[in-house]
């Protein structure tokens, strides 16, 4: 999964993965413009953008 957008929306879907027992994560990079870290728990302006990048794996069924 490879995605790009506004930090909220991004950090949603990161933290949505990471709860989500049927998902394995086998690798994850989260990128941003800013030259800190950048955790789910963060305050971010809307306006920063985010790149996602994940690897996971699916088991079970939904």
């Amino acid at each position: 999964i490879s995605l790009s957008g506004r930090s909220r929306d991004i950090l949603d879907l990161l933290e949505m993965i990471v709860n989500e027992p049927r998902m394995t994560i086998k690798k994850l990079e989260l990128r941003s413009n800013l030259g800190f870290p950048i955790l789910p728990e963060s305050t971010l302006p809307s306006n920063i953008m985010i790149e996602l990048r994940t690897d996971v794996s699916i088991t079970g069924s939904f």
